[in-house]
Order: C-alpha cells, then structure tokens, then sequence
C-alpha cells in the first residue's frame, strides 16, 4: 500500500495477521478524502480499538495509514481548516482481513452521526469501549440505509457505499467520478436550503430509515423564512365539528418557493391559497381563509401556528405540523403536557401535568396538576394505549367511544413532542419530552409573537362573548435583567410597557417554568416544546381560563 503521505509508523507493507481475534501486525486504512472537490494537506487520524496513526492528504485527497498492532473498529478524521469530517471502519466478516478502505467526506460525516447517536467529533474524542461497540458492520448497514432514505429526491444513493467505494476527487480541472458528484449535490441541496451539514448530521443521528424528519431539513425554504419548508403537513383543527371530522387533521401540501398551500386530501375538494409575507415580520404570513384573513406563524422548527377568524368574530386556532413517519417505539419517556379539554361541565378548561409511555404506546403512569400541587393519576384516569393508524399518526381510544387523534414531530435535536385532537371539539393536549431547563443569561433577549385563547373559542362559530375567541396577537421582545441561581428563577422586562415578571425554571416540575402573578401579568404555568421554539402556557387561577400560545420570531 503506497503511502500518499504515509503512515506515522513508516510505509512498510502489512503483514500477515498472528494469532486470533481481529488483531493484526500491521492495520492498512486507505481512502479519499473530499468535500466534493479534494481535500489536500489534510491532517488524517485514526483511532482504533487497539493503535493510532495519522497521515497527510495528497493533492488528490488521498492517503493511507498503517496502524501496527492495529485491532478493529477504528474511527477516522481529517482536518483541512474549518473542516472537520469522520468516518470508520467497522469490524469485517473475516480475522484475515487486514486492508480497508474509508473515504472521508460529508456523507460519511452522516453515516457516522447515525452510528454515534449523535455527534461524530464525541465518538471520535472518546472512542472507549462504549462508542466502539457501536462500530459493527450491521451499524453500518443501517446507517448507510437511513441516509438513503433521508436524502431521498436529493442525493440518489442506491448501491452506493460512501465509506468503501472508489472515490475520485475533482481537482483542478479534472472532473471526480460518479461518488465524488453526489458529493457536489448534497452541498448544493445543503446551501439551497440554507441547511449546515451539522444541522443535517444532528437530525440524521437519530433518524430511522421510515422518518421523514429530515427530509424537512433540506427541502427548499420560502424566501422570507428559512423556518418554512417546502413538504407535506398535518394540519390539527381543534374547533372543528361531528360534521367536519374529515377536515380536523388532514394533510397540506406546502411549496415554501411559490408560498401555495394545496389540501392534500384526495377525498376533499380540491383547493389552494397563497400565503402573502407580512412586511418586516419574517415568518409571519396571511392567507384569506374560509371567513376572512388567517395569519400565519411560523416557528424557528417548521410548525405553523395558524390564528383564524370565525364566521361571528371569535378568533379560532389550529397547526400545520409537518408530517413525519415515527416508530411507535420513539415516543417511550416522559412527557410533560398542557391542555385545553372538556371537563364534566362542557366548558374548555386548561389542565398539566405528565404522563409516561413505554415503548407499546402505553401510557403507563402520570399526574394532573391543580395550581402548583400535582397528585399522581389513577390507572383508570389514564388514557388508552397509542396505536399506531395506517393513515398516519396515531389513534387513542376514549371512554364514550370516540378517538383521539394524534401527531408527533420530532426535532433535529431528536426532543419528540405529541399533539392530541380530542374528537368532537373535545379540545387540545399538547406533550413534549420532559427535560430540566437551564436558567438564560443576563441580557438574553427573546423576540416572539403571542395569543391567548379563551373558553369556547375551539367552535365552528362560537357565540361572540368575552369568554369566546382569542386575545389580540401581540410581538413582543423580553430582556433578562436578573437571574437568582439559587432560587432557579430570572426575572424579566418587556420592552413594549416595561412590564417585569418573573420566571421561577423547572417548578413545579423539569421543563415547566412557573410565573407567579404580577402586576398585569397574571399566574401561569409556561411549557416549552423542546427544540421547536414554540411555548404553551396556561392559567394557574382556577377563576381564570385561558390557553396560550407564544412562537419565537427571527
């Protein structure tokens, strides 16, 4: 194995293995390191289970590496600058194998960010018994396939195996061969969709190969939103009525280019609107809706909030979701939630608390908060298990017989949250994975558009009262003026009236914030949808009844 380079231990060739396991005299590890063009005097290191090595890229990016006493699996990386990519070697079928190729290049950077379950760079740092175990050949095999799949309608990588396949890197004026161009159009979908590669690794690292969460990463955004993305969606109308169950979650197509919502539906009618941009407010768009103009909000992940007029004034609120495929398996953990639900009495009440799930779908323990005080949920308060519906999402079975419906979005971050549709106007419950938040620095701004909705407001047209429809939408900017680590609380400012509240952090439970009552502000419980940069909040007064909903704006 000619050395481009060569390895830190000299160029001699390797020998013939000795004994048994998978550890050889001397370890060969050749490839191509490429960005599309190749990347040249790049520094390549390589840890394996047993030896180190590091070389020097060519001027065509290639470079070998002999690790003596080398044992598999080995993690790879090469640094050129700003660049940093990964790749590995996986333990092979046979002992007697002892030359491998590993190509370094942003689709590997993908495949290892799969293997990881997170960041290639920490596999490649610690690379201990624990990140080794997670190099095998089926690891890989599985990542190569999750790729494919998430890349789908952008980089074609049928029968491709980035990591071992010849690769010829474009230098100069010499073109590179079939791998390097799929390189070229994975960085042309990257800077089309203004996407970094390590927001695409970071989603990819807990994707499976039936989750569309990616594909939202690098599908085309709008020209006045890189948060809006061109793809299907799951809209989530919680006013809508018996007659109207066919149009409470069904699917919308959205081309982010030409701002064109198209239904989905091949049952529905068939219909279309064009968002128009709201001057000066990014992400902020309106539409004229079935009775008047509806306005779109979209948060820093792709949801949309959608706040409509009714037919008599009342303000309605709904969710375009974009719609991914998520294994049943994916939503185990604990889940904090918010809702807006009927109680015995008819009326939409707010309600928290958390609920645990196992990977059946179960929901198999909870609590129901009143005020700051929470008990633990009875078996038979719990609800039915989640199933999985072949028209997409998920189905719970309720008491009088009805079924929820419900939709999970996951994050590039891999933070799950759940939206659950009661049937029959039955209201709104909104779940995300319970994680502690962290306290904001001093002088931490936070910009956002916001909206409260009262009792009665989830109804084809309800009655034109106080109680009914939703409050003005508001955009304001809150400043961090004081953080007491001690108490976990921050206080802040509003810019708009000098308004200062405060904010006490994981009260009465991990990621929930609590706000005492201040003047004009009142009591509420505030819950964060991790990853997703929208807020649910609620009232904690049992004489007061609202349901929020804040969204981060650019």
């Amino acid at each position: 194995m000619a050395g481009c380079g060569g390895g830190s231990d000299g160029d001699a060739a390797p020998a013939a293995p000795t004994g048994g396991g998978n550890t050889v005299t001397s370890l060969a590890i050749s490839g191509t390191a490429a960005t599309g063009a190749a990347i040249a005097g790049g520094t390549v290191d390589v840890k394996c289970a047993t030896g180190t090595a590091t070389a020097t890229t060519a001027a065509n990016g290639t470079y070998t590496l002999d690790v003596r006493g080398g044992a598999l699996p080995c993690a790879l990386r090469v640094t050129s600058g700003s660049t940093v990519l990964h790749s590995l070697v996986a333990v092979p079928p046979s002992a007697a194998t002892v030359a491998f190729v590993a190509n370094i290049t942003p689709l590997t950077e993908l495949l290892v960010a799969h293997v990881a379950g997170g960041s290639p760079e920490t596999l490649f740092t610690a690379f201990d018994a624990t990140a080794q175990a997670r190099i095998t050949p089926a690891a890989v095999s599985t990542a190569v396939a999750t790729t494919l799949a998430a890349l789908q309608g952008t980089v074609d990588l049928t029968g491709i195996d980035p990591i071992g396949d010849a690769l010829v890197a474009a230098t100069g004026n010499t073109a590179g061969n079939a791998l390097d161009a799929t390189l070229d159009k994975l960085a042309a979908a990257l800077a089309a969709s203004q996407t970094t590669l390590a927001t695409l690794s970071t989603a990819i690292a807990t994707s499976t190969t039936t989750s569309s969460a990616v594909l939202q990463q690098i599908a085309p955004p709008a020209a006045s939103c890189a948060a809006l993305r061109s793809g299907t969606y799951r809209i989530i109308n919680p006013h809508e009525t018996a007659n109207d169950l066919a149009y409470a979650t069904y699917r919308l197509v959205i081309d982010a280019t030409t701002l064109k919502i198209t239904d989905a539906e091949p049952t529905h009618a068939p219909e279309s609107v064009t968002m128009a941009p709201v001057a000066d407010s990014p992400c902020r768009f309106t539409y004229e809706g079935e009775f008047g103009t509806e306005t779109a909000l979209v948060s820093p992940a792709g949801i949309i909030v959608v706040r409509s007029p009714s037919s008599t004034g009342p303000l309605r609120t709904s969710l375009l979701v974009p719609e991914q495929t998520i294994p049943l398996a994916q939503l185990a953990g604990t889940f904090n939630y918010m809702a807006y639900v009927r109680e015995g009495s008819g009326v939409l009440t707010p309600s928290n608390g958390t609920m645990v799930i196992d990977a059946a779908g179960k929901f198999v323990s909870g609590t129901e908060c009143v005020g700051l005080a929470c008990t633990t949920s009875a078996a038979t308060d719990l609800p039915s298990p989640l199933t999985a519906n072949a028209a997409g999402g998920f189905d719970i079975a309720g008491e009088s017989g009805g079924t929820a419906r419900a939709f999970a979005f996951k994050t590039a971050d891999g933070t799950v949250s759940l939206f659950v549709l009661d049937p029959n106007q039955g209201g709104l419950s909104v779940f995300t994975q319970q994680a502690a938040l962290k306290l904001p620095a001093v002088g931490q701004a936070n910009s956002f558009w916001d909206f409260t909705v009262g009792s009665g407001s989830f109804a084809w047209a309800p009655p034109a009262n106080s109680d009914g429809g939703a409050s003005a939408l508001t955009e304001s900017v809150t400043t961090v003026t004081e953080v007491d680590s001690a108490a976990q609380a921050f206080t802040r400012i509003r810019a708009s009236d000098q308004r200062i509240d405060v904010n006490i952090v994981n009260s009465p439970r991990d990621g929930v914030r609590s706000r005492p009552a201040a003047k004009n502000a009142s009591a509420t419980f505030n819950m964060p949808l991790g990853g997703t940069g929208i807020l649910i909040y609620s009232s904690v007064a049992a004489n007061q009844n609202f349901f929020g909903i804040s969204v981060n704006r650019p």
